[in-house]
């Protein structure tokens, strides 16, 4: 029965999306997907992954991506992985994290993060966050108690968490402190970077993130025991053959022109039939929702991959100035103080969030929906996850109330949104 629900729920949602399609007030569409990157790296690839092929390119972008993130952040060592939550897991595995321990996490975050904890036979401790989005400090202080071995705070939306105030607890207790930088990469505007001072962040760079090359992830750490540990549990994942550099460089390709802005929508359909064909893959797959260990949890970045992110970290200050002057635009629009700092995506607390999203969809603009439960996405098993319901009362709230603007548009595409925001959003 509840499959059957299920399906024409999604059924429905295909008919609304079909016949946005059709009456659309607008060709182009603006949404979260592949936006860093430019017409200009796809071309790039297709001639890299060819050169590849006939023996003309043997480098290896992998080694030149690590290194050059490296002295981006100005973090001693840089370690790529095939996504943030490998590399979050590596980073564990570098801690010994295992049965016994617990892992004290926000209640406003994305599965794959207790699972990670979970999968190794420790446990999530999940603690509230506050009205800032960010890990609630004296939450964070009761929930520490003798099995606790590592603190992972996050940068939600890419706001800079207190990190230092964090890391000053947890010394005092021999705590190891973890910081998921999936929302931002680069310095903050205080000098400091993602794995400068704590013992390790990890950066993701699925479709969506401040880098894209569809999957991927990397640690970035100062301590050298922990980089030593992580590369050699990269070693014991296997290196991607030339077919599976072209596979991964096609899909990639195939993915980015799918959910390009000016495929008027179509592409979306698509991509959804591919899917359900097995030929393209979701950065969240159910088994992730749903908890289960993956057969081979350590996966390498590939060639294809750590190419894009290349290119994209030529031009990051660019990227960021584009998100910053969107985040300056917002805050003066609603009154609010301006963190000047280049947030992935504006995070707006608002009682008509489903209302807004249908507005939103008629003018081709993806609203975002992070979070639209404490545990991202909401379709999650909670109880696998070891979350209960009511422990984190502020993250829940939230949830319910948050929408997200786009950061990473300009010119048009920007105003367009500050008109309808304008108009729609009360704040």
């Amino acid at each position: 029965m509840r499959r059957n629900f299920e399906h024409f729920e999604s059924m429905k949602k295909l008919f609304w999306h079909l016949r946005l399609l059709i009456v659309r007030k607008r060709f182009r569409e603006i949404r979260w997907s592949f936006i860093t990157l430019k017409l200009s790296d796809y071309f790039g690839l297709a001639k890299w992954i060819l050169f590849r092929m006939i023996g003309l390119s043997r480098d290896d972008q992998v080694v030149k991506f690590e290194t050059k993130i490296s002295q981006a952040l100005g973090v001693e060592n840089v370690v790529s992985f095939s996504g943030g939550r490998v590399a979050f897991r590596a980073i564990l595995q570098a801690m010994n994290v295992g049965p016994g321990d617990e892992v004290i996490v926000p209640g406003y975050t994305c599965v794959v993060v207790p699972y990670a904890v979970i999968h190794l036979g420790a446990k999530p401790v999940y603690v509230d966050v506050g009205d800032d989005y960010l890990i609630d400090i004296e939450e964070l202080k009761a929930a520490i108690n003798n099995n606790t071995k590592v603190i992972v705070t996050q940068h939600t939306y890419g706001y800079q968490d207190r990190v230092d105030e964090i890391i000053s607890i947890a010394r005092t207790r021999g705590i190891r402190v973890i910081e998921d930088s999936a929302h931002a990469i680069g310095k903050w505007p205080d000098g400091s970077a993602p794995g400068l001072n704590s013992d390790a962040a990890f950066f993701s760079f699925e479709n969506s993130k401040p880098l894209t090359s569809f999957w991927g992830g990397a640690v970035a750490t100062n301590n050298p025991e922990i980089a030593n540990s992580v590369n050699q549990i990269k070693k014991q994942a296997p290196t991607h053959s030339l077919f599976a550099e072209i596979l991964i460089a096609n899909h990639v390709l195939l993915a980015s022109i799918l959910y390009h802005p000016n495929i008027v929508g179509l592409g979306r359909y698509i991509f959804a039939i591919l899917l359900r064909l097995g030929i393209l893959n979701h950065s969240i797959s159910e088994s992730d929702e749903k908890g289960f260990e993956p057969k081979n949890p350590i996966r390498r970045l590939s060639n294809p991959q750590a190419y894009l992110l290349l290119r994209q970290i030529d031009r990051i200050g660019e990227i960021e100035s584009r998100r910053r002057k969107a985040v300056n635009a917002y805050s003066e629009l609603f009154g609010l103080e301006n963190p000047d700092i280049p947030l992935l995506r504006f995070p707006i607390l608002t009682r008509d969030k489903q209302k807004l999203v249908v507005q939103f969809a008629k003018q081709q603009i993806e609203l975002g929906q992070w979070f639209q439960a404490p545990l991202h996405p909401e379709s999650s098993d909670f109880d696998a996850a070891g979350y209960r319901w009511g422990s984190c009362p502020n993250a829940e709230n939230i949830a319910k109330l948050c929408i997200n603007l786009p950061t990473s548009i300009n010119g048009s595409d920007l105003d367009h949104v500050l008109k309808l925001a304008e108009r729609y959003i009360k704040v």
